[in-house]
């Protein structure tokens, strides 16, 4: 073989082969970016999900002590915080379906549902109601953990 032409081929040769790792290398790092992108996604949703169950816990101990007072509560400032967290979670539970894995819509909208029923049932004061939220809530959180397992 020609020495030219053995250059010419040694040199195509490498080309091909550092672009071939470049993008192997370049896909990767994408991929473990968008995996990282959907984890903290995950995460920040469940942090939303558990600050409207330590809500909830508040407002069941304050009605709890308030009925042992014989007094009633002020479920203003709940019925404000739990509208606010509802709204956190629904905007994490939108950014987290933008980036997440498939199936991970499901386990967002039964989170938002469920803090929509918490504020629901603060507003209204209504126990029963609320204990069924926050086992929604906790179901919830269950299928987004799963669901989370697999990004």
């Amino acid at each position: 073989m020609d020495q030219g032409v053995a250059a010419v081929l040694g040199a195509v040769v490498g080309s091909v082969a550092t672009g071939g790792a470049a993008f192997v290398t370049s896909w990767g790092a994408a991929r473990l970016q968008k995996r990282k992108e959907r984890r903290e996604g995950c995460l920040a949703l469940l942090d939303e999900a558990l600050a409207v169950l330590h809500l909830a816990e508040d407002v069941m101990i304050h009605t709890r002590a308030a009925q042992s007072e014989n007094d009633r509560p002020d479920y203003a400032q709940f019925v404000a915080s739990a509208r606010e967290y509802r709204r956190r979670v629904q905007k994490r539970g939108d950014a987290l379906v933008l980036v997440g894995p498939r199936g991970v819509k499901a386990a967002c909208d039964v989170l938002f549902n469920a803090a929509a029923d918490v504020q629901a049932a603060i507003k209204q004061e209504d126990e029963g109601r609320l204990a069924q939220a926050v086992g929604d809530l906790m179901r919830g959180m269950d299928a987004l953990r799963q669901t989370g397992s697999r990004i």
